[in-house]
C-alpha cells in the first residue's frame, strides 16, 4: 500500500469493497446499485463496475483492466441499502453525481462534485468557533444552526471567480464532524443541499 493514504472501503448491499492501491476513485455507476472503482496503476486508471447481485455481484472491467483483482477486493460487508463511504471513524453516503476520490491531507477522501465542487470531512479532536475557521482572504458571509449542527459561510476568490465555503459541524457524541463544502456562487445551492444530506446522514463507527 501506498505510503500516506488511507484507504476508504464502500460498503453496503452485503458487500465491502477495499480499492487494490491508492490514487482510487468511487462513483455512483448508471447500473441500479452498482458501484464504479478507479485505480491508478502509475500508467493509467484501470476501471471495474461492481454490481450487487442477490448477496453476492457482477462485475465488468475496462479494456485496459485485466481482471477485477487489479482494481479491488470484495469481502461480506454490512447489507445497507445504498453505498457507504465506510472510514475508521465515521461513514457517510456516496452522493450520486459526485466522485470520492483518495486523499493525501487531513481528510480521508475528496468528495469533487459538478462545477468543481468539493466537499471534505474533517474530525477536529479540539474546535473553536466555526467562524474562526477561515484564510485571510475569506470574509463571513453568514452563520447559523439547527437542533442537530452549526455552520458558517464564508466568501472568497478563486481563479478571479466569487466562491462560496460552508464549514457545516455536527457533533455525534465526542467527535466532531465538520463536512467543508465549496463551489463557485452560482453551484452552491445545489452543492450545500448535498452537503446537508451528508451531515444528516453521518454517523459515528460504534455509536
Amino acid at each position: 500500500m501506498t505510503e500516506g493514504h488511507v484507504y476508504v472501503a464502500a460498503s453496503g448491499f452485503g458487500l465491502r469493497v477495499i480499492p487494490k492501491s491508492a490514487p482510487y476513485r468511487y462513483a455512483l455507476s448508471a447500473a441500479p446499485t452498482g458501484l464504479d472503482v478507479e485505480r491508478n496503476d502509475g500508467r493509467s486508471w484501470l476501471f471495474a463496475r461492481l454490481i450487487p447481485d442477490g448477496g453476492g455481484y457482477t462485475s465488468q472491467v475496462a479494456d485496459n483492466t485485466p481482471t477485477l483483482a487489479d482494481v479491488l477486493d470484495v469481502v461480506e460487508g454490512p447489507s445497507w441499502d445504498r453505498w457507504w463511504l465506510d472510514t475508521s471513524v465515521y461513514q457517510v453516503p456516496l452522493p450520486a453525481g459526485w466522485i470520492a476520490a483518495s486523499a493525501n491531507g487531513p481528510s480521508f477522501f475528496d468528495l469533487v462534485g459538478p462545477s468543481n465542487a468539493l466537499m471534505f470531512v474533517q474530525t477536529p479532536a479540539r474546535l473553536g468557533t466555526l467562524s474562526d475557521v477561515r484564510t485571510p482572504d475569506q470574509q463571513v458571509v453568514s452563520t447559523g444552526a439547527d437542533a442537530d449542527s452549526e455552520w458558517v459561510d464564508l466568501s472568497y476568490r478563486h481563479n478571479e471567480r466569487p466562491w462560496l465555503q460552508r464549514h457545516h459541524l455536527r457533533r455525534l457524541g465526542r467527535v466532531n464532524l465538520v463536512v467543508t463544502a465549496q463551489a463557485p456562487v452560482e453551484a452552491m445551492p445545489a452543492t450545500i443541499g448535498t452537503q446537508a444530506e451528508l451531515v444528516r446522514a453521518a454517523r459515528v463507527r460504534g455509536a
